[in-house]
C-alpha cells in the first residue's frame, strides 16, 4: 500500500463515475441526497467533497460539511476492492488532519436488535469507535431511520442541528435527543 492522498471532487473528476456508483451501492436510498445536488452544493466553501487514491487507484470518497467548530462527515465510502485493508482508517486520519482543531461529527444507523442489517450496523459502529470516535450520547430520527451521533472531538448538539439545517437549506429540522445509556 502506497501513500493515500485525497483530491477534490469536481465535475471533471477522473473518478466521478466510480464515485457515483459507489455512492449508490454504499448508502440506502433513504440516506442519499440526489447526487447532482451533492455536486452542486460542493461548489460552496463550506462543503468538501474528496476522492481518495492510492497512487492512481480510486479507493473511496468523503463528503464533509464545515461549521465553525465542527466538520460533519456526511458520507464516507471505501471502494469494494479496498475494504478491510486499512483504507477507511487512513481516510479518517487524513480527514482529521484536514479538519485541524474542528471536531468531526457523523451519524450512523443505531445498532438496534432486530434490524435487518444489524450486523452491518454493529461493524460500522465498531469501525468508527476503533478510529477515535466516541458516542455523543445523542441521536435523532429522520425519515423513519434512527441515528446515533458519534464525534471525534467536542460535540455541540445545537451547533450540529444548526449546521444540518443550514446545509439542507432549511428543509431539515433535527430534533436531537439524548439517547438512553446502553449500560
Amino acid at each position: 500500500m502506497s501513500q493515500l492522498h485525497m483530491e477534490r471532487v469536481s465535475p471533471g473528476c477522473r473518478s466521478l463515475r466510480k464515485i457515483r456508483i459507489l455512492y449508490r451501492q454504499a448508502f440506502p436510498r433513504a440516506e442519499r441526497a440526489p447526487f447532482p445536488l451533492l455536486m452542486w452544493a460542493a461548489r460552496e466553501k463550506e462543503i468538501d467533497f474528496f476522492a481518495f487514491y492510492d497512487g492512481g487507484d480510486f479507493c473511496g470518497f468523503a463528503y464533509l460539511v464545515q461549521g465553525e467548530t465542527i466538520s460533519t462527515l456526511m458520507y464516507l465510502a471505501v471502494e469494494g476492492a479496498c475494504r478491510s485493508r486499512g483504507y477507511g482508517a487512513q481516510m479518517l486520519a487524513l480527514l482529521r488532519d484536514y479538519s485541524g482543531e474542528k471536531a468531526i461529527v457523523l451519524e450512523i444507523e443505531q445498532v438496534l436488535a432486530g434490524a435487518a442489517n444489524y450486523e452491518q450496523r454493529r461493524r460500522r459502529r465498531l469501525f468508527y469507535l476503533r478510529n477515535g470516535f466516541v458516542p455523543s450520547g445523542y441521536g435523532h430520527t429522520l425519515r423513519g431511520v434512527r441515528y446515533e451521533i458519534l464525534s471525534a472531538g467536542d460535540f455541540s448538539p445545537e451547533e450540529y442541528a444548526r449546521l444540518m439545517h443550514r446545509f439542507s437549506r432549511g428543509m431539515v429540522r433535527m430534533k436531537i435527543r439524548a439517547l438512553p445509556d446502553p449500560n
